[in-house]
């Protein structure tokens, strides 16, 4: 009984402002395959996680009032851009998994 109370109380949070995050990981994942993966002049590894954060923010700023009401993040800190990536990554996996993979693979 407890689960399923939990279940109840988890479901809408997950599916809260799902429209709007699902449009920045598929912004971020186009980012990332151009901007990091497909670009003629190969990223630096030091540089892959700079470039990976600024496709987040560059795909989230249309949405930045959404946001910061939804889930009370200012992507303009450094902190909230951390969590927005944080909440974001099950979604860029689920997305774009190849470029996720991809992705990893150039930060080892």
């Amino acid at each position: 009984m407890k689960k399923i109370i939990l279940l109840l109380l988890i479901v809408p949070v997950l599916g809260f402002g799902q429209d709007y995050m699902d449009e920045i990981a598929l912004d971020t994942c186009l980012c990332i395959e151009e901007d990091i993966i497909e670009r003629k002049k190969p990223v630096k590894e030091n540089k892959i996680p700079y470039k990976f954060a600024l496709c987040v923010i560059q795909s989230a700023e249309p949405y930045v009032d959404d946001i910061n009401k939804d889930f009370n993040l200012d992507i303009d800190s450094e902190n909230g851009a951390q969590k927005l990536i944080g909440m974001l990554i099950i979604n860029l996996a689920l997305k774009c998994p190849d470029n996720f993979k991809e992705l990893s693979k150039n930060l080892k």
